[in-house]
């Protein structure tokens, strides 16, 4: 049977050659030989951009029933490849492989990706780095993830933030906070949307006093919408938050200039009573009914 469909994968049909790919990576424990695994890599360079994401989907599921050293040969090579999509399907099957034994190798050679001309394959990468987790927290790659904050594309910037949350502790830093509050010139929603649910998973971990040491000091900053994250992040990471000098940070916000910094500090006191209802936290909010602003 397995000889019947590597002898398809040269079928005239495109159609063809695609369900054939399909077929292999279904049945992992039987195709997962090295004559499949070579011919499904020959089968990336389709000229058949159906053909070529199937394959690539095969090799995955191969990868994912047991990440060998072949099918993460092959991944690698596929990496370099001249299609995006091969490029692109590459690293998402590397991202879902688990465990794998040479992770420094397929780290170093995701690290190179990150910077890839195609927007779709640095996030595709980014998102890799994040699943593999704490055991691709080099200084490099989270260097790398750094500077793809500051990607001209949003799903490149949200990718990357979430790789450096998906690190933990090695990736929870003072810079890395910084970078993530520190907005482009050409901040948009997306980015307002996500650096503040980012920094509540980094606060809401063990490194809490970190991340929300660097907060405070964000709610000092000149640029509002620094604040404007800051306050917002303190929120999202909820009871932790608790503390006397969060709620007095997030008091005096109440009467900062920007009517977003105001709305974001009374709403995380709202999400911080919710999950630690002390008598502090419910004095700011009786407090927040007296404001000028009636929003607030």
């Amino acid at each position: 049977m397995i000889a019947a469909l590597l002898n398809a994968l040269h079928n005239k049909d495109d159609s063809v050659r695609e369900k054939v790919s399909e077929a292999l990576g279904k049945n992992c424990e039987k195709t997962a030989k090295i004559e499949v695994i070579t011919a499904l890599h020959k089968a990336l360079g389709d000229e058949n951009s159906r053909v070529r994401q199937s394959a690539s989907t095969a090799l995955k599921r191969i990868g994912e029933n047991g990440a060998t050293n072949e099918v993460i040969t092959v991944l690698l090579e596929a990496l370099y490849d001249k299609h995006w999509e091969v490029r692109c399907s590459a690293s998402d099957a590397l991202g879902e492989m688990g465990d794998i034994a040479a992770i420094n190798k397929v780290t170093a050679v995701l690290l190179k990706a990150l910077t890839d001309e195609h927007w779709k394959v640095r996030c595709s990468v980014g998102k890799a780095l994040g699943k593999i987790g704490e055991r691709a927290a080099t200084s490099e790659v989270i260097a790398a993830l750094l500077k793809a904050l500051r990607d001209e594309h949003w799903e490149v910037r949200w990718s990357a933030s979430d790789a450096l949350e998906e690190m933990g502790e090695k990736a929870t830093t003072n810079e890395v906070i910084d970078a993530l509050l520190n907005p482009l010139d050409d901040d948009g929603m997306s980015d307002r949307q996500q650096t503040p649910r980012v920094l509540g998973k980094m606060g809401r971990k063990a490194v809490t006093n970190v991340v929300i040491a660097s907060l405070l000091n964000a709610l000092n900053k000149e640029d509002f919408r620094i604040r404007e994250k800051a306050s917002e992040a303190l929120g999202e990471i909820g009871g932790k938050a608790a503390i006397h000098e969060v709620i007095d940070a997030l008091q005096k916000a109440l009467g900062d200039e920007h009517w977003e910094v105001r709305w974001n500090a009374c709403t995380a006191l709202k999400k911080i009573l919710m999950k630690a209802p002390t008598n502090e936290v419910i004095a700011a909010l009786l407090n927040a009914l007296s404001h000028g602003d009636s929003s607030i």
